[in-house]
């Protein structure tokens, strides 16, 4: 049995690709039909009051509500998702360093990549702040 990413629901080996993609197909505004999380009890469980959540592409002015279950993953793991985003503005999947938080003025990009820095540290210690400096998460 494979967990599934997307659902979190364990699906046959055998039947897991076909599942998968189903999760992948496109909505009509260009979104996939779902997007990988982590498993509920695997995210983020503290309060969501100062952290971001909407997200303006500088090219199109269109702002992105992200989904809370997205929020939550990535404050748990900052590595699991990579440099792209959704916009719903123009339709497209796009770079985040082509956006920022309304609430904060911040860069997307920028954003991950400060929490991926915090996160190697709490985890890694001098370790993890020479890799993250190495990687360019700080500057």
């Amino acid at each position: 049995m494979t967990r599934c990413e997307f659902c979190h629901e364990y699906i046959p080996h055998l039947a897991y690709p076909a599942h998968r993609a189903a999760h992948l197909n496109l909505l009509a505004d260009g979104q996939q039909q779902e997007y990988a999380s982590l498993p509920p009890e695997a995210r983020f469980a503290g309060g969501l009051e100062y952290v971001p959540r909407v997200y303006v592409h500088l090219e199109c002015g269109g702002g992105t509500v992200m989904q809370e279950s997205i929020i939550r993953s990535y404050l748990q793991n900052p590595f699991i998702y990579g440099d792209g985003t959704f916009c719903t503005g123009c339709g497209k999947h796009i770079s985040d360093r082509a956006c920022f938080w309304r609430e904060t003025g911040e860069n997307l990009h920028d954003y991950m990549d400060r929490l991926r820095a915090a996160w190697l540290s709490k985890r890694w210690g001098r370790l993890g702040r020479l890799w993250a400096r190495i990687r360019g998460f700080t500057k």
